[in-house]
């Protein structure tokens, strides 16, 4: 009996051990549980919270972009147009009606074409005087507006930005956005446009949610809700039923925990959390029941269940000690909770697992999307995409200094507002043949490439010249959802072609323009040579003197206009001689305005500096200028000459290197010039004139760019033009040598004349003779080497030698004149030429000839020439 006692007493010595095993083994599995739910509702706060401010950066989004678009709406050229009309004093029925009538179409566009998903974004818009009197009331789908209160509350002439507004109305609020309205810097009126509540809810609040049963608002400093019970889902009560004002006030982002009663009395356990959105007044609220977030056992039950559990053990355990099929029954239950807590902790160490790798991603796209951003904010050329409907969703920073829109601005346009029209065809063009159904069925979509578009700045005033590089972006199933686009700025590339076909065009017009001018020196040459033997002629009548007088001055008028051929064919190679700018522009100037109803003023500084340059050509070109003030100004004005010294440094804004120059201003105030004609003026024959040959300006061009100078032009039609001549200038400074005048120079000797033109020869020969001298004659270079070569040998040598430089198909004087040098060093020869740009008329003494004519000349040009060579007066 005692042994039995003594069993009995150590088998419920062994149950209560191994029931108290039990409530330990038990305590440690509720306690890991307790833990668990800890840590569970710590990452469902923070995921509620991520999740809210996702959420409001959206709604931030949206109130930014709708500000942008009343800035956009404030910019129009309607609004300016109108108060430009009531600035001139126009009536409302005279102009100004029409100019508001405009200004109510493009509230009306504006109201159609802002949706969000279909949506109409704004039920009405109003445009309020500086006074708060309505201009423009407009609403959605033409309904007549409601009655208004004092709309003066909402002028808002202190802030040029957008504010956004709420305004109770009855049981809900009124979400406005105005912006004031400045017109040449003074505040004139206020757009005031309405947030439709039922879009914003629907599309930004409502379909958020989905089928969880957190709730969401917009609510205000004050705590309150902006949508009202009446605009929401059922359960939505809580908004009109509780003050958040406590809760604006917390921590951004802070889990709180509150108490609510329902209508029906029924209390609920809650939480909330409040994120601000940003650049508003505003918060984005988030509430739900705390069992949705945290369960419905709280980690305090989880405590009282313990105790609970461990005296539920002990009883089982005093159970077990009468009876043996407890024990099995308490050992089938510790082993379906080793089971769970297997199970838990399997759970336990996924959900950790899937923790880690969602962490590891969202860091891999972290450094993805900083790689882009950097590469997309740091390119010089435009990176850009645009949905289907080429309506653009991004642009790198770099689009701003391309076409004047900022990264911001041109998010929302479209390819019709910044391209020309040519330009945005060929793009649709070329998406519908990326588009097309063959490359839809194979999925693939080539690469595109426009070498040249046309993109409008922001300005309105200028045409950037682009080339666009792209392709197709798609979507997971390889289905096409937009446009992604590499743009480069090629204006530069584009100008440098466009001047090189100038410069091709201009030495192709050129060459046959000195043809011509060539063959009309030759011919001016026999007139202007008969015209002064026949002048010399001691019995023809004063009436026949007068109208040879004329006649060589009409060779001289048509001498002028070869020279303008000849200068703008090839520049005319100047002749340089050092002289005073000052004095020739006077003379030249008053010259041309002689007998005209036009008035020349001139204002020159003392010390201006001298020029080295032809003066014949200089002079031509402020004829040229002053003959096209004269015919600006048909009915009399002043023309205005200035000159001033300049010195450039390496660095300047003119393509001219550093020195110095002499500036020179020629201003008319005459009908100008039309933009569209000024890049053109100096074009060879552009004129606009019934009369005009079209070679002034253009010869003017050309000898200007020959002396190393640079031309530039401002005009504006009605106004009047200025043109402005740089010339570079020396230092150095001479004093004026007065001409010598003399009669006619005769002479003697034997002369011989080397030119390819009969007509040439017989009046060369007739003038030599007038002037004492024996002529001969030869065709080309080769027959006069050989005339030389027998005069030398039967000691009869020629005192002087004319040798023309151009023979064609023989040889000409440039290549005469070094034979005849070997024949004899001593050698006096004139160089003559119808081509006066030709480098050796310039430059004669450098190829060994004594003196230089240019055709055509007149007897008394010829003696002189021939008396100062042949007497060594070079």
């Amino acid at each position: 009996m005692q042994s039995i006692r003594t069993g009995s007493l150590r088998g419920y010595l062994a149950i209560i051990a191994i029931g108290a095993v039990l409530v330990g083994y038990i305590a440690f599995l509720l306690l890991a549980n307790y833990h668990s739910q800890i840590e569970l509702q710590k990452s469902g706060s923070e995921q509620m919270r991520l999740d809210t401010e996702k959420h409001a950066d959206a709604i931030g989004y949206f109130f930014t972009e709708q500000k942008d678009y009343l800035k956009n709406l404030a910019q129009k050229r309607e609004i300016s147009a109108f108060y430009e009309n009531k600035a001139l004093g126009m009536s409302m029925e005279y102009g100004l009606g029409y100019s508001l009538s405009g200004l109510g179409k493009v509230f009306d566009r504006f109201l159609e074409n802002r949706r969000l998903a279909g949506d109409r974004t704004y039920t009405r818009i109003t445009f309020l005087e500086s006074d708060g009197a309505v201009l423009v009331d407009r609403s959605a789908h033409n309904s007549k507006p409601a009655k208004e209160q004092n709309w003066q509350k909402f002028l808002t002439p202190e802030s040029p930005e957008p504010k956004i507004i709420v305004e109770p109305r009855g049981s809900c609020c009124q979400i406005m956005i105005s912006i004031p309205y400045f017109f040449k810097g003074a505040f004139s009126g206020q757009i005031i446009a309405c947030i439709s509540s039922d879009t914003m809810y629907r599309h930004l609040i409502q379909n958020t949610g989905g089928a969880s049963k957190r709730l969401e608002n917009i609510v205000t400093a004050k705590g309150e809700p902006l949508f009202l019970p009446a605009d929401l889902r059922p359960g939505g009560e809580i908004w009109g039923s509780y003050n958040f004002i406590g809760l604006c006030a917390s921590a951004p982002g802070e889990v709180q925990r509150f108490g609510w009663t329902r209508k029906n009395g029924s209390k609920v356990d809650m939480i909330a959390i409040q994120v601000p959105i940003r650049d508003t007044l505003f918060f984005l609220v988030m509430v739900a029941p705390a069992a949705d977030l945290f369960g419905h056992t709280s980690p305090r039950q989880l405590l009282a269940v313990l105790v609970i559990l461990s005296l539920a053990i002990l009883g089982g355990v005093a159970i077990l000690v009468r009876g043996k099929t407890r024990n099995l029954v308490l050992q089938a239950r510790l082993q379906e909770s080793a089971e769970s807590r297997q199970a838990v902790e399997d759970k336990n160490r996924q959900l950790e697992q899937e923790i880690r790798e969602r962490h590891l991603a969202e860091q891999a796209l972290q450094e993805s999307e900083a790689q882009y951003r950097l590469l997309a904010e740091n390119v010089i050329d435009v990176i850009w995409t645009t949905d289907l409907d080429l309506k653009f969703t991004f642009a790198s920073p770099s689009c701003e200094s391309l076409s004047g829109y900022t990264d911001k601005e041109i998010v929302g346009l479209t390819l019709d507002q910044v391209l020309t029209p040519d330009s945005v065809e060929l793009c649709k063009k070329a998406l519908a043949e990326l588009l097309s159904p063959e490359n839809l069925a194979r999925q693939e979509y080539p690469h595109f490439m426009f070498p040249q578009l046309e993109l409008r700045h922001k300005d309105g005033a200028r045409i950037v010249y682009i080339e666009v590089k792209g392709s197709i972006i798609t979507d997971s199933q390889g289905q096409p959802k937009g446009v992604l686009g590499v743009t480069r700025d090629i204006t530069e590339r584009k100008q440098l072609e466009e001047q090189f076909l100038q410069a091709q065009k201009m030495e192709a017009v050129g060459t046959l323009a000195g043809g011509i001018a060539h063959d009309l020196n030759n011919i001016l040459t026999a007139i202007m040579g008969n015209i002064g033997l026949a002048a010399l002629d001691a019995q023809i009548s004063p009436q026949v003197q007068d109208r040879l007088v004329q006649a060589e001055e009409a060779c001289l008028r048509a001498q002028a206009l070869s020279q303008q051929l000849l200068t703008f064919a090839k520049g005319g190679a100047p002749v340089r001689q050092l002289f005073s700018v000052a004095q020739l522009l006077t003379e030249s100037t008053a010259f041309t305005c002689a007998g005209s109803s036009v008035r020349c003023e001139t204002i020159f500084p003392e010390n201006l500096w001298w020029i080295e340059a032809d003066p014949g050509q200089i002079s031509q070109v402020f004829q040229n200028l002053t003959i096209n003030a004269l015919q600006a100004m048909p009915t009399g004005g002043t023309i205005k000459v200035w000159a001033e010294n300049l010195t450039l440094g390496t660095e300047n804004d003119l393509p001219l290197s550093a020195g110095r120059y002499i500036k020179i201003s020629v201003e008319d105030h005459g009908i100008g010039i039309p933009a569209e004609h000024l890049p053109k003026i100096f074009d060879p024959y552009f004129t606009t004139k019934q009369k005009g040959s079209g070679l002034g300006l253009a010869s003017t061009y050309a000898i200007i760019s020959k002396h190393h100078g640079h031309i530039a032009v401002a005009s504006k039609p009605g106004v009047g033009t200025t043109f402005t001549i740089y010339l570079p200038a020396v230092e150095r400074q001479v004093s004026p040598q007065l001409e010598e005048k003399r009669g006619l120079l005769v002479g003697k000797g034997k002369i011989l004349v080397m030119d390819d033109e009969e007509m040439v020869q017989k009046v060369l020969g007739g003038m030599l003779a007038r002037l004492g001298y024996e002529a001969e004659f030869a065709g080309d270079g080769s027959e006069a080497i050989k005339m030389f070569v027998q005069a030398q040998e039967v000691e009869k040598p020629f005192a002087a030698v004319i040798l023309d430089l151009t023979v064609p198909g023989g040889m000409g004087g440039k290549e005469a004149m070094v034979k005849l040098l070997e024949i004899d060093p001593q050698l006096k020869a004139i160089v003559s030429s119808g081509y006066s740009d030709d480098s050796i008329m310039a430059d004669f003494q450098k190829y060994g000839f004594s003196g230089v004519i240019a055709k055509p000349y007149r007897i008394s040009d010829l003696g002189k020439i021939l008396h100062q060579v042949i007497m060594k007066k070079t």
